[in-house]
C-alpha cells in the first residue's frame, strides 16, 4: 500500500534530479482557481482528459487538492495502463502548508532560443527550465547574434539570461535558484566547444548542485 503514494518532502527532495517524476495536477477549476499556484513542473490535466494525456516513460506522481479522490483514481487508472504512478499525500494543500517549492506562471510548451556559447549564467537559465519549469520545452541553441531573429521567426522566447530572471518571470519559488547564481564559470571551459547542444552539458550543474554547498 505504501508504494502506491508519495509525501510531499519526498517529491521535493527529487524535484530537480534528472529523474523526476511527471507530476499531474488534477485539482478542479475551483480549486486551481483560488490558488493557482503549481508544483513546479507540473501539468494540469483534468480527470475528464486523462485518456487524452500523453504517456510518459518514467514514474507519475498524481496530485489534487487534498491528494483523494481525484489523483487517486488518475493514479489507478495509469496503473492500468501499465504506468509507475503515485498519489501525493495530502494533496496541493499539504504542499503549499509544508513551504515547498511553487510555480505562478505557467512556461510550459513554449518554444526558446539560446546562445550556441552559453556562459554558466545561461546555462544555470537552461537548467531551471528543463529541471523545473518544463522538462519537455522544445529549445534551441543558435550563434548569439541571431538569438532575437531566431526567436522571431520561430515564435520563440530568447531563454532569459540568468536563472533568477527566469525564475522571476515564472514567479518560481525555489532555493536552488540563489546557489545557481554563484556557479564557477570554469566549469564550462572546454566543455560546450566540443557539444553542437548546450542541453548536453545540463549534468554539469547536476553535479555541482550535488554537492554540499562550498565544497571546491
Amino acid at each position: 500500500m505504501a508504494d502506491l503514494f508519495i509525501s510531499p518532502a519526498a517529491l521535493a527532495a527529487r524535484l530537480h534530479r534528472a529523474d523526476a517524476p511527471a507530476i499531474l495536477d488534477l485539482r478542479d477549476a475551483t480549486d486551481a482557481v483560488a490558488d493557482p499556484r503549481v508544483i513546479p513542473g507540473a501539468e494540469q490535466v483534468p480527470l475528464d482528459a486523462l485518456d487524452r494525456w500523453p504517456r510518459p516513460c518514467g514514474p507519475v506522481v498524481v496530485t489534487c487538492q487534498k491528494g483523494g479522490k481525484l489523483s487517486q483514481l488518475a493514479a489507478g487508472l495509469l496503473r492500468t495502463d501499465g504506468l509507475d504512478a503515485r498519489t501525493m499525500r495530502g494533496g496541493h494543500l499539504a504542499w503549499v502548508a509544508a513551504g515547498h517549492p511553487v510555480c505562478r506562471v505557467s512556461l510550459r510548451k513554449r518554444r526558446w532560443v539560446i546562445p550556441l556559447d552559453t556562459n554558466w549564467a545561461e546555462l544555470a537559465s537552461l537548467w531551471v527550465l528543463l529541471r523545473l519549469l518544463d522538462r519537455a520545452a522544445q529549445v534551441q541553441a543558435i550563434e548569439r547574434s541571431w538569438c532575437a531573429a531566431a526567436a522571431e521567426v520561430w515564435t520563440a522566447s530568447v531563454l532569459p539570461a540568468t536563472p533568477g530572471a527566469l525564475a522571476e518571470a515564472a514567479g518560481l519559488e525555489h532555493p536552488l535558484v540563489a546557489r545557481l547564481l554563484g556557479g564557477p564559470e570554469e566549469l564550462l571551459a572546454g566543455r560546450l566547444a566540443r557539444m553542437s547542444q548546450p542541453t548536453a552539458a545540463l549534468d554539469l550543474i547536476d553535479d555541482w548542485i550535488a554537492r554540499p554547498e562550498g565544497a571546491a
